[in-house]
């Protein structure tokens, strides 16, 4: 809130909050809450959680590599994950790898480390398969989706327990690139040039 400001014109607005982390918290307790009271919606809460995540930790990225190369954000058409990191990639191909800086000064005992955590192929993928979760047709694939049970190793159709393991793994790989201080690897190349000019 800022000074001035009363709490009453509060009310006046929605609280959610659209950044990365955010959205890792609200999956992580929609799981939680799911882990206690066996509530399909907490689970289904949780997937769509994760699904934004993602496409927010994408635009998170692609704003701020789009701005270091000066292309105009309204280019983002896209929602597909794969599409994103994809265009992520053609701005700059070192959004794909981790990169981790440590500064000091030298003598000192402090230091600050600085991390570029990327989105993953394997959890943009993610991205597609919960969608597939959060459409009508996953109950006609799997009529058996309210066994409290996996059914993923004996049929060819899962329960919402088998679900529950695959949202650990991607809310695991979501949480990891949520972890980064970084929007984007600095171009120490194109800095250094600029100095020596």
């Amino acid at each position: 809130m800022q000074r001035g400001q009363n709490k009453d014109h509060l009310e006046n607005y929605y609280n959610y909050n659209i950044d990365s982390y955010s959205y890792f918290l609200r999956a992580k307790e929609g799981l939680d809450k799911f882990d206690i009271d066996h509530n399909p919606q907490n689970l289904y809460y949780a997937s769509l959680e994760l699904r934004l995540g993602i496409e927010c930790r994408l635009y998170e990225y692609l704003r701020s590599s789009m701005r270091q190369h000066h292309i105009p954000e309204n280019k983002i058409k896209e929602y597909s994950a794969s599409k994103l990191l994809a265009k992520l990639s053609n701005i700059d191909l070192n959004t794909q790898n981790n990169w981790k800086f440590l500064f000091s000064i030298e003598g000192s005992k402090s230091a600050s480390l600085f991390e570029y955590t990327p989105v993953t192929k394997e959890l943009a993928s993610f991205h597609g398969k919960l969608g597939e979760m959060l459409h009508f047709k996953f109950f006609n694939n799997n009529p058996h989706w309210y066994f409290k049970m996996k059914l993923s190793k004996k049929y060819s159709e899962k329960s919402l327990s088998d679900y529950r393991d695959f949202l650990e793994i991607v809310l695991k790989k979501y949480e990891e690139c949520t972890r980064g201080s970084l929007l984007n690897p600095p171009n120490f190349y194109n800095a250094i040039n600029e100095l020596n000019k």
